[in-house]
């Protein structure tokens, strides 16, 4: 999905005029801060004259970078499930800051959340606060093998990288095994 996110969706976004914001850095002690840290960045770099001063939250950090050349903010979670498995304790000040940013009428911004499909019961205390949650839940389904081979080699390109085609196949290879296996029959 990442993968995904980041050589379909993300440049579909930008083509559109849309100003997408990727996060997945729920590994740091606070990531709620690391957060707004990176919101404080991409507003700085648009040209934002000190947008971290007096602890903003993150409803105000998107509509300052929203305001500053009138774009619609996407800020992308990716991998949420990482914050729901280290963070599980102190769930309420990022449930808080979402569910305000998502209920703000005068912010012009969306959040896309993802995280496996395993995961998606653990999002049940943010809907307290965000009750139309799951009426925008999309599953990404299986992948044919050639948008799978994209998602695969595009990527590393994106850094002047490269994949080798072996690892490539390697890795395909073991999709469509994980594939049969939870859908017996195909």
């Amino acid at each position: 999905k990442s993968s995904l996110l980041r050589t379909r969706v993300i440049p579909k976004l930008e083509e559109s005029g849309a100003r997408p914001i990727y996060f997945d850095n729920w590994s740091q002690p606070d990531p709620l801060r690391t957060l707004k840290d990176s919101l404080v960045q991409v507003a700085s770099s648009m040209g934002v004259v000190d947008p971290g001063s007096g602890s903003p939250s993150i409803t105000e950090l998107v509509r300052l970078i929203s305001g500053a050349h009138g774009f619609n903010v996407v800020l992308v979670l990716d991998q949420f499930e990482e914050f729901l498995v280290r963070h599980a304790e102190r769930l309420e000040p990022l449930r808080n800051d979402l569910a305000a940013l998502v209920r703000a009428t005068a912010v012009d911004a969306a959040v896309v959340i993802t995280l496996r499909e395993e995961y998606l019961a653990a999002l049940e205390p943010f809907r307290q606060r965000i009750v139309n949650l799951f009426e925008s839940a999309y599953r990404l389904e299986d992948l044919p093998e050639a948008d799978m081979r994209e998602a695969i080699l595009q990527p590393p390109q994106l850094f002047g990288g490269e994949c080798e085609p072996a690892l490539a196949d390697k890795l395909i290879d073991d999709l469509k095994g994980r594939t049969q296996e939870t859908n017996p029959g195909t």
